[in-house]
């Protein structure tokens, strides 16, 4: 909801509506664990530490099995890439930067805009 040109929380809103305004640092927690409620019967300040301990004992954290990224490996792809620079080949746009000592992002520039002085390697070549 936007009040007087800014976004603000709805609950936020409620809360400075009817207790006034929010002390800085402290977040509004809801006593009834409905995220949308406004009813400022409901709500409250609290830190940010209270509020993950309120969350945790009341069972609203998942954690270990029953968190949604239990068992998911997320790898990351390889993200270096082998690059020929000036006919010399190196593990990555850095390596060859740092053996040659160019400024960063000067091979990069060279890939998109100078195709003779340096190209990707693909695998098998």
């Amino acid at each position: 909801m936007k009040v007087f040109g800014s976004v603000v929380s709805a609950h936020r809103f409620s809360y400075e509506l009817h207790k006034g305004t929010i002390p800085d640092g402290l977040e509004i927690l809801h006593s009834c664990d409905v995220k949308h409620c406004v009813n400022p019967d409901h709500l409250r300040a609290g830190s940010h530490a209270e509020n993950m301990a309120e969350a945790a004992e009341r069972g609203r954290m998942r954690s270990g099995a029953d968190h949604p990224q239990f068992g998911k490996l997320q790898q990351r792809p390889k993200q270096a890439k082998p690059v020929r620079v000036l006919g010399k080949d190196y593990e990555s746009i850095k390596a060859a930067e740092r053996a040659l000592g160019l400024g960063g992002g000067t091979v990069r520039y060279w890939l998109n805009h100078n195709p003779y002085r340096a190209q990707l390697i693909e695998k098998g070549r």
